[in-house]
């Protein structure tokens, strides 16, 4: 199978699995680690959820950041990232909703949509770690000299 339809499927696959898992799993982490709890901060620009969302988002995004440099074939594996990471968040933005108060403090602008950045922060970190601890010459690909 030529390297860019290999690609592509690797791609499009990870997509469809992250859209099918993702919001399962975010609402798993929202019922373990957010619902139900009180947080205060001395800071009003602080938002202990609102962490604990990026974490997430990170993490999810990261590790499939990692399995895309690992499985992806050919070079810009970060750049296959990142484009997994901005079409998900342009989902995951146009399928949500938000309320606010009146007035709301400028931060809470920040946390809530600094979260539909954060994947794409995560699944270019993962790639570019994995291509740090795993370069192409020990994947096995080797000159044909």
């Amino acid at each position: 199978m030529p390297s860019r339809i290999f690609n592509l499927f690797v791609f499009g696959a990870s997509l469809l699995a992250a859209v099918l898992l993702v919001p399962f799993l975010r609402l798993w982490w929202f019922d373990l680690l957010l619902q139900d709890r009180v947080f205060s901060s001395g800071f009003i620009w602080w938002d202990g959820p609102y962490l604990l969302i990026w974490l997430f988002e990170f993490l999810w995004s990261f590790g499939v950041g990692y399995m895309l440099a690992r499985m992806l074939r050919r070079a810009h594996v970060v750049l296959w990232a990142v484009c997994f990471g901005l079409l998900f968040e342009l989902l995951h933005f146009a399928l949500s909703s938000h309320g606010f108060g009146q007035e709301p403090h400028w931060s809470i602008y920040v946390w809530t949509y600094g979260q539909y950045f954060v994947p794409c922060a995560g699944a270019a970190s993962g790639a570019f770690v994995a291509t740090k601890l795993w370069p192409r010459h020990q994947q096995g690909l080797q000159n044909a000299a």
